[in-house]
C-alpha cells in the first residue's frame, strides 16, 4: 500500500511540473527577463557610433564614342565606404581608395546625420587617408593607441557599410597576422586575416577586439573566396594620422641604397639575405657606415627575408629616431645603427645637383608657372646630354610633376638606377632625355 501511495504521489508531482511547462503559459522568470546582450553586443553599442559611412562624388568628364560627345558635359558618380573617427575632433581615418579621385565626400553618422568632409591628406603606399569633418565636436571616437600582443584564434568584430547598409556588424576570428598581400601596386607583408565577413563597402571600417579596442581598418577582400579579408594594422595608421596632422603628408624613411636578394649560408643553410647593390654617397645608410656588398639579414633584431619585410619594418620606425641594421660583411658580422631620415626637398635638391648636375625652380612663361632649369654644371651628366638654364622640366619617367619640389623628390629616389629618364621642353620641341647616375 505504502508503495501504491508513493506511485501517486510521484506522478500527480510530475503532472504538476508537466503542466507548468505548459507553453501557453509564461515560465515562472517571465519572457524577456534574460539578459541577452553578450559582450558582443556590448562592445557594438558602445563603438558603433565612432564608424561612419562614407560617400564620395567625382565630376567625370563627357563621355565619347568614336570622338563624338554624348550625355551632358559633366557627371556625377557616387561610391560608398567606411570612416572610423579617431579623434574627438573629427578626424577620419579611411582607405586611400575609398577618396580616390573625389571632389565632394560627405559623411553618415550613426544617427543619421550628414556632414562634408575635407581631405587633410592621403597616403596611397599605405591605402589610408585622413578627413576632417565639418561642424564642431567632440565626436565619439576610437582610439589609435592599440599595442598588445594579437592572437590568431581570438575574436573580432567588423563594423562598416557594405553595399551602403549603414552600421553592419560582423563577427569572427583573427585567421593570422603579418600576411602578404598586393593592394593597389604596393606589397603589404604585415596585414591582420580575419573571416569576419567583410564586402564592397566595408573598406576604410573598423576591426575590433571582442573589447572593443580598434587594432585594424578593414581594406581588402579576396575575390571569389568566402570570407578571406584584410586589416591594415593599427599601427600603422596611427603613424599615417600623426604624419599627416603635423606635416600635411606622410614622410617616409630613407637610406639612400639599392638592394638584391641574395641566398648566403647562415648556420650551415642556405638564407635568403639583402645585398646592397649601389649606396649614394652621403645619403643615411652611407653616414651609417654600410658599404656596397654588405648583406643585410635583420631590421631591429628581426628577421627580413626579401625587400617587402625590410620596408615593412622601416614603416614603422619614427622619423628622428635610431634603429640597428644587422649585416653581414665578408665573414664577420656587424651591427649598424642608422638614422631614420627623410628625404625632404631640399635634401633631394642637393642630391640631384650633386649626381646629375642641375637645379629647378618655378618660373612664369606666357601667364603660367612651369618648373624650369634654373642651373647646368658643365661637365656634369646634365650638361653632356644637352640640358640648358631655361629647358622646362616636365616630366620624370612616365609621371608629370607641377612643382620642383615634387619633381626633385622623385628624381633623387630614382639616382639609384643606371638612368634617370626625363622630359623637358627647349622653347621648340619636347623630347626625353636618359640621363647617367654614375
Amino acid at each position: 500500500m505504502r508503495v501504491v501511495l508513493r506511485l501517486i504521489l510521484i506522478a500527480c508531482v510530475g503532472a504538476g511540473a508537466v503542466e507548468a511547462a505548459d507553453p501557453r503559459r509564461p515560465a515562472s522568470f517571465g519572457l524577456g527577463k534574460v539578459d541577452r546582450r553578450t559582450p558582443v553586443v556590448r562592445t557594438v553599442e558602445r563603438v558603433a557610433p565612432a564608424v561612419v559611412n562614407i560617400s564620395t562624388e567625382a565630376a567625370v568628364g563627357r563621355r565619347s564614342v568614336f570622338g563624338m560627345p554624348l550625355g551632358q558635359d559633366r557627371f556625377v558618380e557616387n561610391s560608398l565606404g567606411s570612416g572610423v573617427i579617431v579623434d574627438p575632433s573629427g578626424l577620419v581615418v579611411t582607405n586611400a581608395h575609398v577618396i580616390e579621385d573625389a571632389s565632394r565626400i560627405t559623411v553618415t553618422f550613426l544617427d543619421g546625420r550628414q556632414v562634408l568632409a575635407e581631405v587633410l591628406g592621403v597616403a596611397t603606399p599605405y591605402d589610408l587617408a585622413l578627413l576632417k569633418v565639418s561642424g564642431d565636436g567632440p565626436y565619439p571616437y576610437l582610439s589609435l593607441d592599440f599595442d598588445e600582443p594579437l592572437y590568431p584564434g581570438e575574436t573580432v568584430i567588423a563594423i562598416g557599410n557594405p553595399f551602403g547598409l549603414q552600421s553592419t556588424v560582423t563577427t569572427g576570428v583573427l585567421s593570422s597576422t603579418g600576411r602578404r598581400v598586393v593592394i593597389g601596386e604596393t606589397m603589404f607583408s604585415d596585414l591582420l586575416q580575419t573571416d569576419a565577413a567583410i564586402n564592397p563597402g566595408n573598406s576604410g571600417g573598423a576591426l575590433l577586439t571582442i573589447n572593443g579596442d580598434l587594432i585594424g581598418i578593414n581594406t581588402q577582400v579576396i575575390a571569389k573566396s568566402e570570407n578571406v579579408s584584410f586589416s591594415i594594422p593599427v599601427g600603422r595608421a596611427k603613424k599615417v594620422v600623426e604624419e599627416i596632422v603635423r606635416y600635411g603628408r606622410v614622410r617616409q624613411v630613407w637610406l639612400g641604397f639599392r638592394l638584391n636578394p641574395v641566398l648566403v649560408e647562415l648556420g650551415g643553410d642556405s638564407q635568403p639575405v639583402l645585398e646592397v647593390a649601389r649606396l649614394l654617397s652621403g645619403a643615411p645608410a652611407h653616414e651609417a657606415g654600410l658599404r656596397a656588398g654588405d648583406l643585410i639579414h635583420a631590421v631591429d633584431g628581426q628577421r627580413v627575408a626579401d625587400v617587402d619585410e625590410l620596408w615593412t619594418h622601416l614603416s614603422r620606425i619614427a622619423i628622428g629616431s635610431r634603429f640597428e641594421l644587422s649585416i653581414l660583411r665578408g665573414s664577420q658580422r656587424e651591427t649598424l645603427s642608422v638614422l631614420a631620415e627623410a628625404l625632404g626637398p631640399e635634401r633631394a635638391a642637393g642630391i640631384v645637383s650633386s649626381v646629375l648636375g642641375f637645379t629647378l625652380d618655378q618660373v612664369r612663361h606666357r601667364g603660367r608657372l612651369v618648373t624650369a632649369v634654373s642651373r647646368v654644371r658643365q661637365g656634369s651628366p646634365a650638361w653632356n646630354e644637352g640640358l640648358r638654364q631655361g629647358h622646362s622640366m616636365l616630366a620624370c619617367g612616365r609621371s608629370v610633376y607641377a612643382d620642383p619640389p615634387s619633381l626633385l623628390m622623385k628624381l633623387a629616389l630614382q639616382l639609384l638606377d643606371e638612368r634617370v629618364e626625363i622630359c623637358v621642353h627647349d622653347g621648340r620641341l619636347a623630347y626625353r632625355v636618359a640621363l647617367p647616375t654614375s
